[in-house]
């Protein structure tokens, strides 16, 4: 008995030691190893945003078959809105518009592009000297869609198409030159465009992320399709079909996230419209039948303003 006691006492005694060995190991190598979780990558799932803010107009004509050129400014203030849908790991596609919300009244200034006299040579107009001034306000909408290419997850290229309509009304005309023939009555030109674009375009984060987040765009585009009618009672209601020309526009946006799923920002966008000078209409006036052209034209609008945006799905 007392045998297997000085046998079996320091047997158990080793086990003891041996276990509480293997366990310390088993604990520093726990100690050592980091925690794991899995975590899911972030995606661009989309977004939905609102922007406000004020739009400066700069127009301008050169002449054509009149000696006559037109500058003309006015601002605005302007709402565009949109979003952004995710469509799978190569594709994202995105909806934005542009309206007009409050147009302001803005003054035209028509000058003489040469030296000018009417018939009877009484009423000289020098190069540069203006004929006429009136008032103008500009209404415009634009619908642009765009199908995003993603190069990787934040850069992408660009296209789509893209809808654009302005409507100039004329009035209060000041007469200035005797060349002029003063009319009261109020003037409206239409424009409408429908344009194939392509461009670039970088998105650095999906929205409401922690941390600011920016967007770049910049596209440019050329006219399947436009028309612009002129109802001036002197001529009728006039036409003019030509497309050429050309669109570009720069769009930028930071924001920084204020709340789950909303952020807030300052956005800038600069367009620029210009159409060509080879668009003609025939009209007749006492009997006589003339001929009238649509004059090169730059329509440059700048706009900036609060940004709104929001990502409510996980």
């Amino acid at each position: 008995g007392s045998l297997m006691k000085k046998i079996l006492i320091p047997a158990m005694t080793l086990i003891t030691l041996c276990s509480s060995s293997l366990f310390a190991q088993k604990a520093i190598v726990l100690e050592n190893v980091e925690p794991y979780c899995e975590t899911k990558p972030l995606k661009f799932d989309g977004y939905a945003y609102m922007n406000f803010g004020v739009e400066k107009v700069n127009y301008a004509e050169r002449p054509t078959l009149l000696n006559f050129e037109l500058d003309a400014k006015t601002s605005n203030i302007v709402q565009m809105s949109g979003g952004l849908t995710r469509v799978n790991d190569n594709f994202d596609f995105s909806v934005d518009s542009i309206a007009t919300l409050l147009p302001n009244e803005g003054s035209e200034a028509w000058s003489a592009s040469t030296n000018l006299n009417n018939a009877e040579g009484t009423a000289p107009l020098k190069k540069g000297a203006v004929a006429q001034r009136n008032s103008y306000t500009l209404v415009g909408s634009q619908l642009q869609l765009l199908v995003h290419y993603k190069y990787t997850s934040k850069v992408r290229i660009l296209g789509g198409l893209t809808s654009a309509n302005q409507t100039f009304k004329r009035y209060d005309q000041k007469q200035t030159s005797a060349l002029i023939e003063k009319k009261k009555e109020l003037l409206e030109e239409s424009c409408a465009s429908f344009m194939a674009n392509i461009g670039f375009g970088y998105e650095s984060y999906i929205p409401a992320h922690d941390g600011d987040r920016f967007r770049v765009r910049a596209i440019f585009g050329l006219p399947l399709w436009h028309r612009t009618l002129n109802t001036a009672e002197i001529y009728g209601d006039l036409e003019f079909n030509d497309k050429a020309g050309y669109n570009a526009e720069l769009d930028l946006y930071w924001g920084y996230p204020v709340h789950k799923g909303v952020e807030v920002g300052l956005f800038f966008n600069a367009s620029r419209q210009y159409r060509v000078a080879n668009s003609t209409a025939k009209y007749t006036l006492n009997g006589t039948t003339y001929e009238a052209q649509w004059p090169e034209n730059t329509l440059d609008i700048v706009r900036s303003g609060v940004s709104f945006v929001w990502k409510f799905r996980e």
